[in-house]
């Protein structure tokens, strides 16, 4: 296995016959259709090849007159795109994987020990991030609105009058922060919206 896979790694698929070439990714792509989970560094590579769904859930609680509350967490400060960074949470789409076992992972005691209740979410739009450092993400983002505070939730509550105090992954600071905040602010009558996430552009919502 050991010169198989030496073999492999010096493959310069530039100079190889079409027909080989061709054989090689139909075969390799039809291996990752029958898997949900693939090795981190299979998973990586799949991200480079076309955009990605990504399940954004801004968490937010609210007194009635007071200022929005996000629930937000801190990656590693090992991270090698996002060290020590902030950002609300959020979970890649697998291969045939439903948006409600997203939901359910995303409740799960690892991510927010909090269940994700149909009647406490509004669907606030769509953010194209096709300049994203990791990959093009094609993210819905979904705001879960709360009545009450819970304290035994994993995570940092931060006000969003605080949240410039905190470094923030960019694409969650400068679109999907902003696009949960319109939701917000607008109420119960607001249309979803979409924006192109463009690095350093400020948010704009588009029908």
């Amino acid at each position: 296995m050991e010169v198989l896979r030496g073999l492999v790694a010096q493959m310069d698929l530039e100079d190889m016959p079409d027909e080989t070439l061709n054989t090689i990714l139909v075969k390799a792509c039809q291996y990752l259709a029958t898997r949900k989970r693939v090795p981190l560094p299979v998973f990586q590579a799949k991200l480079k090849i076309a955009p990605v769904v990504s399940i954004e859930l801004v968490t937010v609680y609210r007194k009635t007159w007071g200022e929005p509350e996000f629930l937000m967490w801190q990656r590693p400060t090992n991270d090698l795109d996002f060290p020590g960074q902030w950002h609300c949470a959020g979970t890649t789409l697998l291969n045939q994987e439903t948006v409600a076992e997203k939901f359910a992972a995303l409740g799960a005691a690892d991510e927010t020990d909090l269940p994700v209740a149909d009647s406490s979410l509004r669907f606030a739009g769509w953010v194209n991030m096709p300049k994203e450092m990791r990959a093009h993400y094609a993210s819905p983002v979904f705001v879960r609105h709360l009545t009450s505070k819970p304290e035994e939730a994993r995570g940092t509550w931060i006000t969003e009058g605080n949240l410039r105090n905190y470094s923030l992954v960019a694409s969650h600071r400068d679109a999907i922060i902003p696009m949960a905040l319109r939701m917000i602010s607008l109420g119960t009558g607001a249309l979803p919206c979409w924006t192109e996430y463009v690095p350093g552009q400020p948010f704009v919502a588009k029908f």
